[in-house]
């Protein structure tokens, strides 16, 4: 846990000055609604954060809808439980062929 703040924070601190105060704060996008109130919790109101997977839903079965690959366009830092669910092999996918360009978080950076 203390490894993924730290990772968090060194992020969301490299995407800051790219910020200025008139333009919306930092999208992180996480896979999980735990792992969305972690980071909210250590950035409070300086990140806009949402999840992927609704409550209720299976994440071993759900898969991404159109307007949640947008969502993943438009975020600044997304945040996996490492890539093991098909929601976040996805995610892969799309950051390797470069449909995604914000920087994410997978088992190999918490590793790190």
């Amino acid at each position: 846990m203390k490894r993924f703040l730290i990772i968090m924070i060194i992020l969301i601190g490299t995407l800051t000055p790219l910020t200025s105060a008139a333009e919306e704060k930092p999208l992180v996008v996480a896979s999980i609604a735990p792992l969305a109130a972690i980071v909210q919790d250590a950035f409070g109101d300086s990140v806009n954060v949402v999840y992927l997977i609704p409550p209720g839903a299976d994440p071993h079965e759900y898969q991404l809808t159109a307007s949640q690959i947008e969502l993943l366009r438009k975020a600044s830092v997304i945040v996996t439980t490492g890539g093991h669910l098909p929601v976040e092999k996805k995610i892969a996918e799309l950051k390797a062929e470069g449909t995604i360009t914000g920087e994410t978080l997978f088992l190999e950076d918490y590793k790190r």
